[in-house]
């Protein structure tokens, strides 16, 4: 028991968890995503209802200019891992940062796009058999034969980044200059019910089965871990020549937002009635942190 207890799980850029997040009841390894995928589909996190155009528009570019931690699957084995994925401001390339690919090896031009398919049609996604999660999937085929394959956090941030994406990619092939679009309306109501600001849509979701002690324990530890992690980010910010990478742009505002709501989390667990969304909201929590905070350590690295 004491070595499992001290067994460490790798959970995203840094593997500093031991929480059991990411496993079975068997203790078996689970994907990445599916330790919270039935969670999401149970309170309709994956599934979210599209709204008509007069009621509520987002705008996709805007989104994507922000960027946000998506799931990204693998060409060699399939295992997904979270990476921070953004648009560049100038509407070229597509980026994820990750610090065991270079730059180039981690950026998409929207002129080496060749087609945006939603769902899980990749071979890279077939190997996967992740069908309960299609719903939420979209592909990027670029180059000769190269697939970026993404699980969004949802369906509607799912149909923000593919419908957002086809819509500059479709005016690219029509030879219009990418640079000057400055927005994408997409009909939906797209709204992040883990992030400040949005967060009672979350906290509301009454519950009959309150914290224990012991886990409340394990969930500040986690809590404790997210702020961690955010001080190393906040490190990194305060270097003089750190804002001279061109995709330092909203970073600062992120981590802003991370550090707010890590607050705001902590704070949900003293009076939390709902053990399933307290421990998804410090899972998520964990993941924003993780892909930020790598993607600041690429960018460091980088300058």
């Amino acid at each position: 028991m004491a070595a499992e207890e001290g067994r460490v799980q790798k959970r995203g850029p840094e593997a500093p968890s031991s929480l059991n997040l990411l496993e079975d009841e068997n203790k078996k390894r689970l994907p990445e995503y599916s330790s919270r995928e039935e969670e999401f589909i149970e309170e309709n996190y994956i599934h979210t209802a599209v709204v008509p155009a007069e009621s509520n528009t987002t705008d996709g570019l805007k989104s994507l200019h922000e960027g946000t931690a998506l799931l990204k699957y693998t060409r060699r084995n399939g295992v997904p891992h979270f990476k921070f994925v953004q648009l560049s401001k100038d509407n070229t390339y597509l980026r994820w940062y990750s610090k065991r690919k270079t730059a180039e090896k981690s950026t998409i031009l929207i002129s080496d796009i060749k087609a945006i398919h939603k769902g899980q049609q990749t071979d890279v996604f077939k190997r996967s058999k992740q069908p309960q999660l299609e719903v939420a999937s979209f592909s990027v085929l670029y180059n000769d034969n190269d697939t970026f394959d993404i699980v969004a956090k949802g369906s509607d941030e799912a149909e923000v980044w593919f419908y957002t994406l086809s819509q500059i990619f479709e005016k690219h092939q029509n030879g219009e200059d990418v640079t000057t679009i400055e927005s994408v309306p997409i009909s939906l109501q797209y709204v992040d019910r883990y992030r400040c600001g949005s967060r009672d849509l979350l906290t509301g979701i009454s519950g009959t089965t309150p914290l224990s002690a012991s886990a409340k324990k394990t969930l500040r530890k986690e809590v404790n871990k997210a702020e961690a992690k955010l001080k190393k980010v906040s490190k990194i910010l305060e270097k003089p020549s750190f804002s001279n990478h061109p995709d330092f742009s909203g970073l600062g505002e992120y981590h802003e937002e991370l550090v707010n709501r890590k607050e705001q989390v902590g704070d949900f667990l003293e009076l939390s009635t709902n053990d399933k969304i307290s421990r998804s909201d410090v899972w998520r929590l964990n993941v924003d942190c993780d892909a930020i905070l790598e993607k600041s350590e690429v960018c460091l690295k980088e300058i």
